[in-house]
Order: structure tokens, then sequence, then C-alpha cells
């Protein structure tokens, strides 16, 4: 694979945790809960915002998720935000430009149909490997769970790499670009699904070329 986005330097080596915990292994974009112990099972698909969507391309096939495309600028100056008419069910600009991402349904039982949440309570987060020819930088990259009480990202200070990964959801909160206090821990009962961001912002649009492989649940 060619290089990616980054900073540069030692801190560019993976991080531990690529080779432990339950595999989850998708077949064409999709889990079979009877192919692992935790039973997730759900849809892994691709998504983005009604900009950054035009130029999303996306591989399913195998046991990889792949996105290749460019996440959208956030255009203050756009008619949605100058007239505050966003696109539903976006609130403000960075709802209306948030960017594009692999997504992981933990508990959808048949194909097509609604995710349903999951009890993750005998899970402490999950490990998964990253690799591609424009992988973004930690800033413009985070790992996400959707729980009943909202979305739950990555610490700045935990940032995800190039290589394998682990996050744990101590290390998932409310507001993670503010170190917000309340962790995935306390949603961890109900989560919807998973997903890989990739992040946008207000001064230039974030290409990227992204494969997500080696998923896996980490047990207490």
């Amino acid at each position: 694979m060619g290089g990616y986005l980054d900073s540069g330097g030692s801190g560019n080596a993976p991080q531990n945790g690529g080779e432990g915990g339950l595999l989850l292994s998708p077949t064409n974009g999709w889990v079979d809960g009877a192919s692992n112990a935790p039973a997730i099972q759900g849809a892994l698909f691709a998504d983005a915002d009604s900009t950054s969507i035009k130029s999303l391309r996306s591989n399913f096939t195998g046991g990889r998720a792949c996105i290749q495309g460019t996440a959208a600028k956030v255009d203050m100056a756009s008619t949605p935000c100058a007239t505050r008419m966003f696109t539903p069910p976006a609130q403000d600009c960075y709802d209306q430009y948030w960017g594009a991402e692999v997504a992981l349904n933990l508990n959808q039982p048949v194909p097509g149909g609604e995710a349903l949440p999951f009890d993750a309570g005998a899970l402490v987060g999950f490990a998964f490997e990253i690799s591609g020819d424009i992988v973004p930088g930690p800033s413009s990259l985070r790992f996400q769970v959707r729980g009943p009480d909202g979305k739950f990202c990555n610490y700045p200070a935990k940032k995800l790499r190039n290589g394998p990964n682990t996050v744990l959801f101590s290390e998932l909160a409310i507001n993670c670009w503010n170190n917000g206090l309340q962790t995935a821990e306390s949603a961890k009962s109900g989560l919807i699904r998973i997903e890989w961001w990739v992040v946008t912002n207000s001064s230039a649009i974030t290409p990227y070329d992204l494969c997500v492989s080696n998923i896996r649940a980490l047990r207490n």
C-alpha cells in the first residue's frame, strides 16, 4: 500500500491489540451472529453526508470493508449554513457536512431490517486493523459507537493509526473532541452500531482510501 496522511515520526507505530479478542468474520458486508461468540450480527456498510456521498466508493467483498472518496469541507458560506436550512436530520453545519464512514450494525435480525440495541455488557471494546493508500491522520479519523444516549468517539489522546488498533469503551466519550466526561461504559448495554468515521473540518476537504479488517470484540 502507499503512504498515508499523518504527522510522521515514531508516533505512527501500530498500537497493540489487533491479534486479541473474538473475531467477527464479515462476508460481503454481513456478519452472521452464529459465526462469533458475542452473537454480533448485522450489516457492514458505508455512509456519508449529502455532499461527501457524491464521491464515496465502497468495496465490501470478502472480509474487508473498504471506502474511497473525499469528505467535504465544512462550508460555512454554503446555502444550508447561511440559511440554516439543513438536510434532515442535520441541525448545524457540522451535521450537514459530517464526513464519511464504515459502520457495523451489532444486532440486526435480517439484512435490510431495523438495527436493534445490542447488550455489550460482556465486552470492554473492539480491536481492528486499518490499512490503505490514504488513511487520514488521527485528527481526521475516529472510532465511534452509537447508543441510547447518543454517539461516543475516541478522545483526542487516543489516536487511530494505520495498522492494528484497540479502543476500549472507557476511551470513548460524548463530545470526545472536548474531552467529555460521560464514556461509552454508560451506554454499552444498548449499543446500536460501531463506526469508523472520516471527520470533516472547515479548512479543507479530506481525501481517504482505506479499509477496515480483522474486527474483534474484546471481552472482560
